[in-house]
């Protein structure tokens, strides 16, 4: 993957831009980014009125830093994935296995739990595609051990990616789980030897 220095001038501009955005925004506590309320836009969701900590932008957060590599940029980097792989769902039998909390302080689904006001089943991919981004342009700086935590979790979503069955119509989703289910399915049978899906 190319690192800031090798970007195009406009590119590089707003790739700087967004970084300085999320620099602000770190909560160093909880190893995520903070999203502010935008006063003049009044466009804050119902479950994000005082801003809060996100853990999709997070995990896009790491990739820049991965990408920039300033000093310290890496180890904030993988306190990141090691906070976002935390907030995971692994309830094979629930409808929402496999995706993830959308931040620190929202509750675990109740019982018949309502797609997009208890939980996001999206998330599964918008995360774990980044996660293989990661994992193949950037394994030579993160450590086995979360190799190997970011690789259950791409299985984890991918089981419930396959069970959701998103329609092709979706066209957006249903090009990130082909993505997600083609990259669990030829890493299956290389951890532990056994078939994850």
């Amino acid at each position: 993957m190319k690192t800031f220095n090798e970007l195009n001038v406009p590119t590089r501009h707003w790739m700087i831009k967004s970084m300085q955005w999320a620099d602000q925004n770190w909560n160093n506590e909880l190893s995520l980014i903070r999203i502010p309320v935008d006063h003049e836009e009044q466009s804050i969701t119902a479950r994000n009125q005082n801003g809060e900590e996100d853990v999709r932008n997070s995990i896009w957060y790491a990739t820049g830093l991965l990408m920039r590599q300033n000093p310290a940029d890496v180890k904030r980097a993988l306190k990141i994935i090691d906070a976002v792989l935390k907030y995971q769902f692994d309830d094979p039998e629930k409808v929402f296995h496999g995706t993830f909390y959308r931040n620190p302080s929202e509750s675990y689904p109740p019982e018949d739990p309502i797609q997009w006001d208890h939980y996001d089943p999206n998330w599964r991919e918008f995360i774990c595609t980044v996660f293989i981004v990661l994992i193949t342009e950037f394994q030579e700086v993160i450590p086995k051990n979360l190799i190997d935590r970011m690789n259950h979790s791409i299985m984890l979503a991918a089981q419930g990616s396959y069970e959701r069955q998103v329609s092709p119509e979706y066209t957006n989703i249903s090009l990130m789980s082909t993505f997600l289910l083609d990259f669990a399915g030829g890493n299956s049978t290389t951890m532990n030897g056994n078939n994850m899906l």
